[in-house]
């Protein structure tokens, strides 16, 4: 090999030598980059979703505690005789677009009304309906306006499933 091939591949090979160390550096820093970039996507992601489901589920407390002080409760004595009860949860359902059973019981958890107008008149305990879906069960104490006496509970019925809206949609 000649003197001159000799100088033409060292020359080649200490030009590129530099060229591809650069570029092996630059590949993992920026592979290293693009990982802590999507590693933080996915903490605010999850930080997001997070506040969501707890802003949703402390919404709704807030309200079932709003609703459980409806004089229009008092009806729980009479059975909802007069289906208040039972339009005031309709009107809640489709006013606030809450997912899943919204129900009411008496002390010894007949179902006096509910969203779900097929359970009305069994009793929640023994429900295999509920048995059968993974709910978050969200029940709070009514009282009587009347004399402040304990007369029922009213409960909310969440769908776990539902959870997945959160997930996909980050809504209810």
């Amino acid at each position: 090999m000649s003197i001159r091939w000799k100088l033409f591949i060292a020359f080649f090979l200490l030009t590129l030598l530099p060229y591809g160390l650069t570029s092996i550096y630059i590949f993992k820093y920026v592979e290293n980059y693009i990982r802590e970039n999507i590693e933080n996507q996915q903490i605010q992601n999850i930080d997001l979703v997070q506040k969501n489901i707890t802003d949703y589920f402390i919404s709704l407390t807030k309200n079932l505690t709003f609703w459980s002080r409806a004089q229009i409760l008092d009806d729980i004595l009479t059975n909802d005789v007069d289906k208040r009860i039972q339009i005031f949860l309709d009107q809640i359902m489709k006013n606030y677009d809450l997912k899943g059973v919204l129900v009411v019981t008496n002390l010894q958890g007949d179902i006096v009304a509910s969203t779900n107008r097929d359970i009305v008149g069994k009793n929640i305990h023994s429900l295999k309906l509920f048995n059968k879906n993974r709910y978050i069960q969200i029940t709070l104490p009514i009282f009587a306006s009347f004399n402040g006496k304990k007369i029922g509970y009213i409960t909310h019925l969440f769908l776990a499933k539902k959870l997945e809206d959160f997930l996909y949609k980050n809504s209810l």
